[in-house]
């Protein structure tokens, strides 16, 4: 990330971190004898998780890094579930108890779904 080229922060916040979410929503099925949509497994289904990066300075180089991000439960995917994958960024400022998120600053973009 390189400040002012490829990374523009409209606000005065000086940090900022990505966050990656993965998950699985389970298909819904249209099922003719009851005229209705149901879920296609009724069992329970946990099918989501997160990860952040570490805290960086919004106004210098950060160097690159990878984000892993599993499913708790990858064993349910299958045929059954549509997969959707984000990643958003955060902005925080510098408080006396570390680094504190800022409210309604950032912005997140679905990459995947399928």
């Amino acid at each position: 990330m390189l400040p002012g080229i490829n990374f523009r922060n409209p606000w005065p916040y000086s940090f900022f971190r990505f966050i990656v979410c993965v998950g699985a929503i389970q298909d819904i099925v249209y099922q003719d004898e009851i005229k209705r949509y149901t879920i296609f497994l009724d069992r329970p289904f946990h099918g989501v998780n997160w990860a952040t990066t570490d805290w960086m300075p919004a106004e210098s180089k950060n160097p690159g890094s990878t984000i892993e991000v599993r499913l708790h439960n990858a064993v349910m995917l299958a045929d059954i579930s549509t997969m959707i994958v984000s990643v958003g960024i955060e902005f925080g400022t510098n408080k006396f108890n570390g680094v504190q998120p800022v409210k309604h600053a950032g912005s997140a973009k679905f990459v995947a779904v399928g």
